[in-house]
C-alpha cells in the first residue's frame, strides 16, 4: 500500500463520502467539481479511470502553474501588460503568440 493512499480493492463506491468535506462521487458527477483537495485521494481509483478515458492518460504533461510568492501581481496590471503584448505580437503578425496571449489575459479576466 502506497503511504497515505487506499488499498487498490478498496475503491469508492458512488455512495461512499469524503472525510474531510463529505462529498461523494455522486456530488462530482452531477457537479464536475470536488469539495476538497482530500477528495482526490478519496475517489483516487474512480478518478483514475475517468481521466484514463478522457484523456488517455493519468500524467499531466501540459504547462503548471507557478506558485504565488511573496510579491503579488495586480490583476489590472498584469492585463495591460499582456494587452501590450498581445498589441505588438500582432502588429509583428506573431499569430501563435498572439492567440497564446489572448488566451492568458482571458483566464486573467
Amino acid at each position: 500500500m502506497r503511504k497515505g493512499l487506499p488499498e487498490p480493492g478498496t475503491a469508492p463506491r458512488s455512495g461512499d463520502t469524503c472525510s474531510r468535506c463529505g462529498g461523494s462521487l455522486q456530488d462530482f458527477r452531477e457537479s464536475g467539481r470536488l469539495g476538497c483537495p482530500e477528495c482526490y485521494h478519496s475517489f483516487e481509483l474512480p478518478l483514475r479511470d475517468l481521466l484514463r478515458r478522457l484523456h488517455g492518460s493519468t500524467h499531466h504533461v501540459g504547462e503548471r502553474y507557478a506558485e504565488r510568492g511573496p510579491e503579488i501581481v495586480r490583476i489590472p496590471e498584469r492585463a495591460a501588460e499582456l494587452r501590450e503584448q498581445l498589441r505588438l505580437a500582432v502588429e509583428t503578425e506573431n499569430f501563435a503568440l498572439a492567440a497564446e496571449l489572448r488566451d492568458r489575459l482571458r483566464v486573467l479576466e
